[in-house]
């Protein structure tokens, strides 16, 4: 599996949570790093960004929230 491959289906579950109505909790990240840039398909990054304008929140804390979420479904330790 490609990182973007895990990456689009770890936002593609969060957004499908969010899109059937699930209460998400949103966690604030450190205030620390780098900023990247991650590759997902076009549609499914429209979605995203239009969730980040719903929820007002940025695209660090969704995309770590949707990472968080994958690796609980996985049983993955997540140092976050």
């Amino acid at each position: 599996m490609l990182d973007r491959d895990l990456y689009a289906e770890a936002i593609a579950d969060l957004l499908a949570a969010s899109e059937a109505g699930e209460v998400i909790v949103w966690r604030a990240p450190r205030r620390s790093g780098k900023r990247l840039m991650i590759w997902v398909p076009v549609n499914l990054a429209a979605r995203f960004r239009a969730l980040a304008g719903r929820e007002d929140m940025t695209h660090t804390v969704i995309f770590l929230e949707a990472m968080r979420r994958y690796c609980a479904k996985y049983g993955l330790a997540v140092p976050f």
